[in-house]
């Protein structure tokens, strides 16, 4: 079967984009004939009810791999749901077009059966106004699982001939049509064989919602999160289709609160003999078997919770704060794909239930880190706040340092946001064997915490970064204050010890350097396509060719000028070429010195001035064919930064 996956995405494309839409129009009604058809239990529905429709092939024996479009009229119907069905599933991306009224399924059976009439997929509407309401599938497409030897001595799929059925016609009333019968798309000989009849929502009677919704806020008050979950099954039972906008929003504020009740749920005991905290079984078990149905209740009405799935645990500010957890209580935790969430003063680690062990207990240790007095060999950090994190697994009794893999934990550490020197803060880890601090540049600042994925166990810090070069003092504030942010940021340094050098033009290697390390673009080798002008070995060789690939620069086709002087116009054009910018630009409001600049920097410079990235320079100048200078450079670097 590996060859079927290997075929299977260039055998989807090629039916896609090569088979001709007549390769299939052929087909006749004869019986036998392979149809792809729609399926309703009723023939009538009333204004705001779900409308269940199943996409059945009949006579299909053996069909592998199908894709085809789905037309309904999107004034009559809404479409909440589109998914496979039985062995089929979603191979490439179910494209649902509210608008247009479609929806694109390409759908592949991972199972072996061969089921001659499968149900492949079910869609779920919302009747949204009265009036008959066509359903028609078009465009139907197919292979089987035979494979042949094709003209090009490639192994392929045999294309399978299917027909789409004729259009189902659904009359919507304002009031339920007491006795409903069921309907199919027309497919003429072919006999219908019976199906599991799926109950329409309109047969059961849907609650008062406001009064549901105020009965399960009353739940949630009396503190009885399990009562809450049994309420809202059943109150989610006739879907959501009859909410209103409003009454969505309240419902999810009311699940949130009731996920949030779940994960403070889990009941912690000491155990004095190893001076750690243990979980409560029983409460942990109901716990996770409570958030996994939250879940699954939220994902299957496309309702959003605030979190994931998670327990928390909050830890004392002791000198040693563990948790040791089971293998047992692992084992559950990954089964549910539930982590567990340590809490402190200083911050709080996510940890996956990937990195607990399943044969042995694993030890959870989370301390406030102290003042790094003893590790302070840069004068230029300053100790804020952090955590230390260790992971091992208990081994005859003794801690064994555990290795994690990257993504299994993520840190928050949190700091005093109403510092006046937040933009100077940053986060480091302490590298024991080069015993230095390293700043870990993927922490995202946000509100007086940094969040970050932990590599590796350790000591993670906040720091106060500060460069204090003696040539700043005199330049304009707004300078000052990115200066600060982007050496703290270990963007751009300084040219000296003590120096910076505001006033010094910049070059154009110097600003894509610090332009390619703000986006995160690796280094590229030089090769056949590189600017002639570009050493191999030059310090800002890969940071070039890293920008000519991503359409930064372009030079003049052949060479890039360098250790040339940036002009403004160029910048502009280098910032709006990195992809970030996304307001319109102003065709009216213009620069007084507009004539002078380039035409082929025109739309760049004002993209980025309604961008916020560039302003004139006294009487609304620009001077675009000026040089650029360090200061000028940091603060609209900044500037990008913080529009990200």
């Amino acid at each position: 079967m590996n060859y079927k996956r290997l075929i299977m995405p260039v055998l989807i494309l090629s039916l896609i984009f090569c088979t001709p839409m007549y390769a299939f129009a052929a087909n006749d009604s004869s019986a036998g004939t392979a149809s792809l058809r729609l399926e309703y239990n009723g023939n009538q529905a009333a204004q705001g009810d779900g409308v269940t429709v199943h996409v059945v092939a009949r006579d299909a024996a053996d069909l592998y791999g199908v894709q085809f479009q789905v037309k309904y009229d999107a004034s009559k119907l809404e479409l909440k749901n589109a998914n496979p069905q039985g062995d089929y599933k979603d191979f490439g991306g179910i494209r649902i077009n509210q608008t247009e009224g479609t929806v694109l399924l390409p759908l592949l059976r991972s199972g072996a059966s061969v089921t001659n009439s499968p149900t492949v997929a079910k869609l779920d509407f919302v009747a949204r106004s009265t009036g008959n309401a066509d359903i028609s599938i078009e465009g139907v497409k197919a292979v089987t699982s035979e494979s042949y030897i094709n003209a090009n001595g490639y192994k392929d799929l045999k294309e399978l001939a299917i027909a789409a059925g004729g259009a189902l016609t659904i009359r919507i009333a304002s009031e339920p049509d007491p006795s409903p019968t069921p309907s199919v798309s027309p497919t003429p000989s072919v006999s219908p064989s019976p199906q599991n009849p799926t109950p329409s929502p309109s047969a059961t009677a849907a609650p008062n919602v406001q009064q549901a919704l105020q009965e399960l806020e009353k739940n949630l008050a009396s503190d009885n999160p399990a009562q809450a979950l049994t309420q809202l099954t059943t109150l989610l039972a006739n879907g959501t289709g009859k909410y209103s906008s409003a009454e969505i929003k309240q419902l999810e504020k009311l699940m949130g609160e009731l996920q949030q009740k779940l994960q403070n749920n889990v009941k912690t005991t000491a155990d004095s003999a190893t001076g750690s905290i243990t979980l409560d079984q029983d409460s942990l078990t109901k716990s996770v078997q409570a958030l996994v149905k939250l879940s699954e209740l939220a994902a299957s009405h496309k309702l959003n919770l605030p979190s994931g799935k998670e327990i928390l645990i909050r830890l004392t500010d002791s000198a040693v704060s563990d948790l040791l957890v089971s293998s047992e209580q692992a084992k559950l935790l990954e089964d549910g794909k539930v982590s567990l969430v340590l809490e402190n003063a200083q911050g709080a680690a996510l940890i996956s239930p990937d990195a607990l062990s399943n044969d042995k207990q694993t030890l959870l240790q989370l301390t406030a880190a102290e003042e790094q007095s003893e590790r302070q060999a840069d004068k230029r950090l300053k100790f804020v706040s952090g955590l230390h994190l260790q992971i091992s697994t208990m081994e005859d009794g003794e801690a064994v340092a555990a290795n994690i893999a990257t993504g299994q934990v993520q840190l928050k550490v949190t700091y005093d946001a109403a510092g006046p020197k937040a933009h100077k803060l940053g986060v480091y880890v302490w590298n024991e064997s080069a015993a230095s601090w390293e700043y870990v540049r993927e922490a995202k600042q946000n509100d007086g915490q940094f969040e970050l994925a932990a590599g590796e166990p350790g000591i993670y810090a906040v720091m106060e970064f500060s460069a204090n070069f003696k040539d700043t003092e005199n330049v304009y504030a707004e300078a000052q204050h990115a200066i600060e942010a982007l050496s703290a940021k270990h963007y751009m340094n300084g040219t000296g010890e003590e120096e910076f050098s505001p006033g010094k033009n910049i070059s154009r290697a110097e600003f894509v350097a610090l332009l390619v390390r703000i986006l995160g673009l690796g280094s590229v080798l030089s090769g056949t396509d590189s600017f002639k002008d570009v050493d191999a070995d030059a310090w800002y060789a890969g940071e070039v060719n890293a920008a000519q690939k991503a359409g930064i620069v372009e030079g003049d086709g052949v060479d890039f000028n360098p250790n040339g002087k940036l002009t403004r116009e160029e910048m502009a054009v280098m910032l709006v070429n990195s992809g970030l910018l996304k307001a319109a630009a102003s065709t009216t409001d213009k620069f007084s010195d507009d004539d002078s600049i380039s035409d082929w920097a025109k739309d760049a410079i004002y993209l980025a001035r309604a961008n916020g990235l560039i302003n004139g320079v006294g009487n609304n100048n620009l001077l675009p064919k000026s040089n650029a200078n360090r200061a000028d450079v940091a603060v609209i670097l900044l500037r990008l930064i913080e529009h990200r």
